[in-house]
């Protein structure tokens, strides 16, 4: 058992690792999210798809982007650096102007819908939020030192629509079960021999060897397909 850690943003410290008896860990690196389908649907009620289409195609340009994800200029950004780096609103000026937290004004303003932001737009056309900066300079100044394996699955795998009809069947109880088992063991101080057993016995009831077969599938086809060398196929034990 590997143990967690927690950071607490609000006082910005990270507590102490939690090691297994023998000195060793297990943090795993994991990404933000993959590219998502779905945040747009047009019906038979719309006159003119192609028009709509074009107006959605505005979504994508970086500042409107930048807007639609944190708020408008003059409200969220307040002014551009020298560099012309769009900066954002800090918390005291969001509680002087607006009355709440520079994240909260955030909830508020963000607009739900299709748009993708690009790590060059950080660099480009706006300035990362001072909370999102602190968060990632934790990661790389007090986590990134416990990783042994910066491996990550490709974010960008396409599935087929059986596949992912496979994925909507089974990964929300079998994540759910995972979950659940974490926080029992935290709760009851570890992890037994016998519980470990039971845990991964448990899992194929969760749907874990259907999704197993479906991620190395895409997975496969993804290395295909940028020419690299397929891994061996995923295992029981290399889920865990």
């Amino acid at each position: 058992y590997a143990g967690f850690g927690f950071t607490n943003w609000t006082n910005d410290v990270c507590m102490d690792l939690q090691l297994q008896p023998d000195g060793t860990h297990n943090v795993t690196v994991r990404d933000g999210g993959g590219i998502n389908s779905g945040s747009l649907s047009i019906t038979s009620a719309c006159e003119s798809p192609i028009n709509l289409l074009k107006f959605y195609d505005q979504w994508y340009i970086p500042e409107n982007t930048m807007q639609l994800q944190y708020g408008p200029i003059g409200t969220y950004f307040t002014e551009q650096d020298e560099n012309g780096l769009w900066q954002s609103v800090t918390d005291e000026e969001a509680q002087e102007k607006f009355g709440k937290s520079a994240g909260e004004l955030k909830s508020e303003l963000e607009v739900a819908g299709p748009k993708l932001i690009l790590s060059d737009y950080y660099a480009n056309v706006f300035e990362m939020e001072p909370r999102a900066q602190e968060r990632l300079n934790d990661l790389y100044d007090y986590w990134m030192q416990f990783v042994d394996d910066t491996t990550t699955y490709p974010v960008d795998c396409v599935f087929t629509q059986e596949e992912l009809d496979t994925i909507d069947r089974y990964r929300v109880d079998f994540e759910g079960f995972v979950a659940e088992q974490e926080a029992a063991w935290l709760r009851d101080g570890g992890i037994t021999d016998e519980t470990w057993a039971a845990y991964k016995d448990n899992l194929n009831s969760y749907g874990m060897e259907q999704l197993l077969e479906v991620y190395q599938a895409a997975y496969d086809r993804y290395v295909e397909t940028a020419g690299e060398t397929s891994v061996e196929p995923a295992t029981a034990e290399s889920a865990q």
